[in-house]
């Protein structure tokens, strides 16, 4: 029964990792406001990503643990972008190449701590997408957003890029995208949290 739901906690930890692909978009509060042109080309250097997700369960009077992470700084990036003031039109493309790691513990002592290898390539394609500035420093895209991060739990499913917002900072010649969420869910007795970050940088042309 144990062993079941140690393999449960690691799946549930795993698939809740794929919800980075619907963040919520912030800005990290250090960062100053966009002062330069948004309009105009922008070639894709590449994206950062630190995603993290958890699930807890209490079974039998037991408590079990688990959480699941992986950081990467993307390769093979690809592709650039045109805006106007009404759409960003482009194509990007990137790979990422990272391990997951997963902890297990029950009532608090770890009982498994464990990586696994994880690779994941977006095809360069090209897309429009539709947007509304709003502020200095932020973008709101109705027909989703320009790109996701990938899905650990289904490397083969199809991104689906949900509507939302992000905010921007120009620094020098380097559009920066920000993306932040953090999302606790409940369910039949289970606690899931995933917090996601990732930010995406571009070089004016």
């Amino acid at each position: 029964m144990k062993t079941s739901i140690w393999v449960l906690l690691v799946f549930v930890s795993v698939f809740f990792l794929s919800c980075s692909k619907e963040m919520s978009y912030e800005t990290p509060l250090d960062q100053p406001p966009a002062t330069a042109t948004l309009e105009g080309k922008w070639q894709f250097l590449h994206l950062i990503t630190d995603i993290e997700a958890s699930v807890s369960l209490v079974e039998q009077g037991v408590r079990f643990e688990s959480r699941s992470s992986y950081k990467d700084t993307s390769t093979k990036n690809s592709g650039e972008i045109n805006i106007d003031p009404a759409t960003v039109k482009g194509k990007y493309g990137y790979t990422i190449d990272t391990y997951i790691h997963s902890t297990i513990k029950q009532d608090g002592s770890t009982v498994a701590d464990f990586k696994e290898k994880f690779e994941f390539d977006i095809e360069s394609t090209e897309f429009i997408a539709p947007y509304t500035k709003i502020g200095a420093d932020s973008m709101y895209f109705p027909n989703g957003v320009l790109f996701a991060a990938p899905d650990p739990s289904d490397p083969t499913a199809q991104l689906v890029n949900p509507p939302g917002g992000t905010k921007y900072t120009i620094q020098s010649d380097t559009l920066v995208l920000y993306i932040h969420n953090d999302i606790t869910q409940s369910d039949a007795g289970a606690t899931t949290r995933m917090r996601g970050n990732v930010t995406a940088y571009y070089k004016k042309q």
